[in-house]
Parts: structure tokens; sequence; C-alpha cells
């Protein structure tokens, strides 16, 4: 189904449960309409530069010559006001080319190993990180006397499906950014509000449910499963947990480029199957034992 650009524009949320191939068209189609976008909004920012440039002109040819000036000066503010509500237009369509090419890539991985025709839950949020919709813990800055900082989780992808062994895997990724924001005093000895953003990282989580008359032995691994965990240096994981039906790896990435994010989405994938392939050999070996 063809993705509504008006509708797509205020919400910039793409949640479906559909198969891969349609999630794929989609995927193609918002990668279309985000570089017609860009260049749509690169256009109007350029109109827009322009007629602001005439607008103050106009002031000065006023005195110069009223009725050309007078001219100048009502078609300056109706092209600023039409150039300004369609860069904001081209704006909301113009979003962060990660947020679709991720998926894609994490869906092309996993299809190896699914069935094409199983549906699969996914919800990409392309709003800003640090966009007021979004959960925000707010507290004051430690070491900036009278700032404040706000602490915003981004959980922009949800991706749930199914594999042929049966297994059910969701995976969850949040983006951590922090604003700090407050009065200081400028080298001209007046108070400016400034206001800064930073990347603090990413978060990762992946779940599997897995069947436990296969791999029921997986509890017995608890303690040692995270030696079987192998990431990439420059992830931080928060270690692996076992319950009756599901395990789950979490981890902190300070990154957020497209090979690196997906990186490290496959090793946790590797690790998580390294842990329930050994528990399956146990378990044949358990059976092997007992005849």
């Amino acid at each position: 189904m063809p993705i509504n650009k008006t509708e797509f524009s205020k919400k910039r949320i793409y949640q479906v449960d559909t198969n891969a191939g349609l999630i794929f068209q989609d995927l193609n189609q918002i990668a279309e309409i985000d570089k017609w976008a860009e260049k749509e909004q690169q256009k109007f920012v350029l109109i827009l530069v322009i007629s602001i440039v005439v607008f103050f002109v106009s002031f000065f040819l006023l005195s110069l010559n009223q009725i050309l000036g007078l001219l100048c000066l009502i078609i300056s503010i109706g092209v600023i006001i039409f150039a300004g509500i369609n860069t904001a237009y081209y704006s909301s369509l113009n979003v962060d080319d990660l947020r679709y090419q991720l998926p894609k890539k994490v869906l092309s991985m996993l299809n190896r190993d699914r069935d094409g025709n199983k549906n699969i839950k996914l919800l990409i949020n392309f709003n800003d990180p640090t966009a007021k919709k979004k959960p925000v813990i707010e507290c004051p800055h430690p070491y900036r006397n009278g700032w404040k900082m706000q602490i915003f989780k981004d959980d922009w992808l949800s991706l749930e499906g199914s594999f042929l062994d049966g297994n059910i895997f969701s995976l969850n990724i949040t983006e951590i950014a922090r604003v700090s924001s407050g009065w200081k005093r400028g080298r001209s000895g007046k108070n400016k509000y400034k206001s800064k953003t930073k990347f603090k990282g990413c978060e990762i989580s992946l779940a599997i449910k897995y069947r436990p008359k296969k791999y029921g032995t997986v509890k017995i691994l608890e303690k040692d499963a995270n030696e079987a965990v192998k990431l990439p240096a420059y992830v931080r994981s928060k270690g692996v947990v076992i319950t009756d039906k599901y395990v789950t790896l979490n981890v902190k990435v300070d990154s957020k480029t497209l090979d690196d994010l997906y990186q490290v989405i496959t090793a946790m994938f590797l690790s998580l199957y390294q842990i329930l392939n050994l528990a399956q050999i146990l378990a044949k070996a358990k059976v092997a034992d007992s005849n």
C-alpha cells in the first residue's frame, strides 16, 4: 500500500504487521520520499533566504521609489510565507536515513532463516530524538549552576518475527540524547540562553522466545552464558538474562552509524543462537545418556 505523504508528514511513524516483501516496498518508497523531500527542502530554503534579502532591500527601495519599494515588500512577504510553509512541509518528510536503512538491512539478513510469507511486526519512529513527545528525564545540571539537563530516551525501532525453527525474536533500539540548557554570559556581558544536544549512545535489546522442548536445558547455562557472547570492542554488554521462555541480551553502543549498528545486531543474534545451540547439544546428550 503506497505511503500517504500527508499522513506520514504529520505522524512520522511507520507501523505495520505484514510480510517482509511489502515492508521492503514501503521502506524503498520512504527512501524515495526522503530523497525527494531533501531536494525540495533545499530549494525552498534558498527561495526563503532570497526573499528575506529582498524584504530588507525593499526598505531601501522605499526611499528611492515608493511604488517599487512597496511592491517588492508585498511580494517578498508573500514569498516568505509560501517558502516557509513549504520548507516546514518538506522538512517533515526529510527523515534520518539510518531509520529506514538499518531495518531494511537487518530484515535482509534475518530473511535467510525465515518463512517470507510470515508476518513481521515493525515500528519505526522517524521523529527527532529530542521531540517534545518523546520520554524525558529532567534534572539539575551536575556542574553548571542554574542549568537543567534533560535525558531523552527515543524508542525508535521495534522489530518482531519468527524463524523457521519456531523461535520468536524481538529487537528494540533506543537512542539516548542529553540536552543541557541555561543562561550563559557572553563576551558582550549580556546573558544568552544556550542549549546543547549531545548523543549519548544507543541501547539495543534482543530477546528470543525459544521452544522449551528443544532448548529446555538452556537454564543451566545461565552462569556461563556471557562467555558465549562475542561483540565488537566498542560495545558494552549488560549481560544475558535467561528465563523459562526467553533468552535476552542488552547492550550499549556509543555509535549510530549504519555499519556499526548492523554489525552489533548481527553479533547479538549469533551470540544468542550459540547459547541455544549449546543447550540443544546438551539436551541431546542428556537423552542419549538416559538411554
